[in-house]
């Protein structure tokens, strides 16, 4: 299993910018299938592209193109460049996993975390106090002397 997150709007109305998308590698691929792959070769782009086969084959090259496309791409991936094949979508999430990897956001987290843990150690120590308080018999219990015994 691999993901992509959808950028650009060359797959609409299938997949929107900002959308997640699973894919499973499988044996073999076929016109009509949802394929993510990796450009490579004379583009030598290390991103990876999603789009629909329309023609061709895994040894020579597929044919893709995106839904919103009016032409085919100027690219020909073979199966060894096909990263696999779309099974499953989740609207929007890959815009937030991309936020979650700002700076600002991973330091919201952070302090998230030591706030969290803080409020935790806390209620632990309280629970504690409480424990052994409870744990003295209710006949032991410490007054101070009073003033006219000294």
């Amino acid at each position: 299993m691999s993901y992509v997150i959808v950028q650009g709007h060359s797959m609409e109305p299938t997949f929107h910018d900002g959308d997640l998308v699973l894919a499973k590698s499988s044996a073999g691929y076929k016109r009509g299938d949802i394929i993510a792959f990796r450009v490579g070769g004379e583009f030598n782009d290390p991103a990876m592209v999603i789009h629909r086969i329309v023609g061709g084959n895994g040894s020579k090259g597929f044919v893709t193109k995106g839904d919103n496309r009016p032409r085919t791409d100027p690219w020909n991936p073979k199966t060894s460049n096909v990263v696999g094949r779309a099974v499953f979508h989740i609207p929007y999430a890959g815009s937030i996993a991309n936020d979650i990897r700002q700076p600002w956001a991973l330091a919201m987290l952070g302090a998230g975390v030591v706030v969290a843990d803080g409020t935790r150690r806390r209620r632990r120590r309280r629970a504690a106090v409480r424990r052994r308080d409870s744990a003295l018999p209710s006949y032991i219990s410490w007054h101070p002397a009073p003033p006219e015994a000294q």
